[in-house]
């Protein structure tokens, strides 16, 4: 694995890329849609749908530019992609939201909103208001509804209100899953296991016209468990590669296809991995949350201050902010305020380097043994692929 995978620098809260959160929009102005209604009416619009060409957006989880730049070799269809992009002058590249993780960047994708419009803030997080502490990919542990968490229309349910077809396409565990309920309610679901299969029926759905959301985890998991570049995830990107090309050639004409990812990932090691169970800052902490690349550490009663200047003295280069500072540093890089400033943790660590912190009395043994990783602020996780195609 060569050094110019990791890509460490950290990406800038200004860089210029087209961010997330506003790619659909561009994409629906791109194939000449009329603007959509901003709220959900009572009752459905009959007018004349505002649609204009097909489009498909394929979302490849945890594929971030520097991963497929690195590994080129292996996806034909996605370097054609690349080449066209190219040769066009089009940008080949975006950005993830902060932080660069699955349910609020893929949230923001699906809502058109920053990640502190709709509070999906992190990969778990605690809610003193649910007095909940609970994943947002699955929501086992939230006494309510995902609905009265995440409260921001979709655009599938805003695609809905003005009669325009709206399809989304994954795993079938996923029906009815939290992220699921807060970033894709309102698609019709369309469910398949095979990735070959699932691009056929993107192609076929997308005959329909409207919007069709084609979702691939596999690349990400192989990340999580094996690392960027191991045989898994090599095989895994040539599994997506493959399934892309297959919905290329079954497109019908006039189809707008946009191909991106949620974040990118990096490798670790236990080298650089703190366990803060086992520093002199663990006196001052009552929970974490959050992941280890982007952790949110709740302080004892009286003791965030001083936690934060222990984190800071530990972890040197790393990013040790209190919760005003994070607010702020949200709003720089997605563009608007945390809603629910209460939600982030009292210090909030974004790791340097390939590290990542985690505290071993709240996170399970599993979590340390991952070796990709995402979350945090480096062009590795945030920097993501937009290739375009028109079928």
């Amino acid at each position: 694995m060569s050094e110019t995978e990791f890509h460490t620098e950290i990406v800038a809260a200004n860089d210029p890329d087209l961010c997330l959160d506003a790619l659909l929009e561009s994409e629906f102005a791109a194939a000449g849609w009329s603007p959509l209604p901003q709220g959900l009416p009572v009752e459905p619009d009959a007018a004349v749908s505002p649609a204009g060409a097909p489009i498909v957006l394929v979302l490849i989880d945890g594929l971030g530019w520097w991963n497929l730049n690195e590994y080129l070799g292996h996806a034909p269809n996605l370097r054609a992609l690349v080449k066209n992009a190219a040769a066009s002058g089009q940008p080949p590249t975006g950005r993830s939201v902060c932080p660069s993780t699955t349910a609020a960047a893929i949230t923001s994708t699906l809502t058109g909103l920053a990640p502190g419009r709709h509070n999906m803030l992190s990969y778990q997080l605690i809610d003193p208001v649910a007095r909940a502490k609970f994943s947002l990919i699955t929501f086992e542990e939230y006494p309510g509804r995902v609905e009265e968490f995440q409260t921001e229309p979709t655009w599938f349910e805003r695609l809905n209100a003005a009669k325009i077809p709206a399809f989304a396409l994954g795993p079938k565990k996923f029906i009815g899953g939290g992220l699921t309920r807060a970033a894709l309610r309102g698609a019709t679901y369309v469910a398949s296991e095979n990735l070959d299969a699932r691009a056929r029926d993107a192609a076929t759905v997308s005959k329909q016209g409207g919007l069709t959301y084609f979702y691939m985890a596999e690349v990400d998991h192989a990340g999580h468990g094996y690392g960027v570049g191991s045989d898994k995830w090599v095989k895994n990107l040539e599994k997506a590669d493959r399934a892309i090309g297959i919905m290329l050639d079954s497109l019908a004409p006039g189809v707008r296809v946009i191909v991106t990812a949620d974040h990118g990932m990096l490798n670790t090691s236990p080298e650089v991995t703190v366990d803060l169970a086992n520093t002199a800052a663990a006196e001052f902490i009552a929970d974490a949350s959050g992941e280890g690349r982007a952790l949110h550490v709740h302080a004892k009663p009286g003791a965030a201050a001083a936690l934060q200047v222990s984190l800071q003295t530990l972890l040197g280069p790393a990013k040790v902010l209190n919760r005003g500072e994070t607010e702020t540093l949200f709003a720089s890089y997605n563009g608007t305020t945390v809603r629910r400033a209460e939600l982030l943790g009292d210090v909030v660590v974004f790791a340097a380097g390939t590290g990542q912190t985690l505290d071993s009395r709240f996170f399970k043994s599993q979590v340390f043994q991952m070796k990709g990783l995402h979350g945090g602020l480096s062009e590795a996780e945030m920097r993501v692929p937009m290739l375009r195609y028109c079928s």
